[in-house]
């Protein structure tokens, strides 16, 4: 793992590989035995044996190396112990990123930090009974993926995410949805802040403008993802949605930093400090100390100079033409 900040690398450190490529993991977390989620925090390399037993059983691909801890005096480190806030940015379909946020959790625990760990992933109406789920079984976390209708709702192989979920449910961490209800993401996306009450509208920080130059760089970022194909109709509401979105994620951090540290696991345009999470909470609640992270395969850019620092993570995943679902 290659951890950089500014204009600086620190290529001494250790590099995080994943343990294998979507769907090669069983519905496991990588940190059980049989099945059986074992309670408190379990170092890497256990976590890591623990994997290779369950995907040996699968029939699945396993990295040659484990996952190592995070590296001393790193910009990532140091985040993990102090901050208030680290806002880890994936890639969603690299399981070296949810390796890393495992390792992330592990790491805070270790130095005796108990943070609350918010998710992107989790709109605010599963809330309860993600809160029911944990309170008959919490140790499983298998089942989580039910309770969250991970699949149905378009997260794909729950498995890909079960490490961060495992690493939480195992040192028994607060888990918060940082994510709006469909509703509003709707309301959101027709009118903006006209769609909500007003006070839900500045509560997510959609009473105040996004800076034109943030805002230009978002929709042409918006465009790139979308390879060029998205009407330019289509380009205003999506921006009001990403705003809205990143005002729920912030609001929920702010909720939850009021008792402890928080981790936020969140695609790495949310973690963003130009547009992102972390530019509402410079607004919202600037007393906060926010260190925000793009975790990113080697030779991918993801704009360093809108991150407080960026984590290599070694290739990326395989992958098809990202482009040709947008041609069909």
């Amino acid at each position: 793992m290659a951890v950089e900040s500014g204009n600086w690398t620190d290529r001494t450190a250790p590099r995080v590989t994943a343990i294998g490529r979507p769907g090669t993991v069983p519905g496991g977390t990588g940190r059980a035995d049989a099945g059986r989620l074992v309670r408190g925090p379990r170092p890497a390399l256990a976590g890591w044996l623990a994997g290779l037993v369950a995907l040996a059983l699968a029939g699945g691909a396993l990295a040659a190396t484990p996952p190592e801890p995070i590296p001393p005096g790193s910009a990532l480190a140091d985040a993990l112990a102090g901050a208030d806030v680290v806002v880890l940015g994936e890639i969603h379909d690299d399981p070296a990123h949810h390796a890393l946020q495992a390792a992330a959790i592990d790491h805070m625990v270790a130095l005796g930090r108990r943070p609350t760990v918010v998710f992107e992933m989790i709109p605010a109406d599963l809330q309860p009974a993600l809160d029911a789920h944990r309170a008959a079984a919490p140790e499983d976390v298998d089942g989580l993926s039910a309770v969250l209708r991970w699949t149905d709702r378009g997260w794909g192989d729950f498995a890909l995410f079960a490490p961060v979920f495992g690493a939480a449910v195992s040192a028994g961490l607060p888990i918060r949805a940082g994510d709006l209800e469909d509703a509003e993401k709707r309301a959101a996306g027709r009118t903006g802040a006209d769609g909500l009450d007003p006070a839900r509208a500045a509560a997510l920080g959609l009473d105040q403008d996004l800076d034109p130059a943030a805002e230009a760089d978002l929709a042409e970022t918006l465009r790139v993802s979308h390879c060029g194909m998205l009407p330019e109709t289509a380009i205003a509401p999506m921006i009001r949605v990403q705003r809205a979105r990143d005002g729920a994620m912030a609001a929920a951090v702010m909720a939850a930093a009021a008792e402890g540290p928080v981790v936020l696991i969140a695609g790495q345009g949310h973690a963003r400090r130009d547009w992102g999470v972390p530019a509402v909470l410079a607004r919202q609640a600037p007393t906060l100390t926010v260190r925000a992270f793009a975790l990113a395969a080697d030779g991918a850019d993801p704009g360093d100079a809108a991150f407080d620092g960026t984590v290599r993570t070694g290739p990326p995943p395989e992958r098809g033409d990202p482009c040709e679902a947008f041609r069909k």
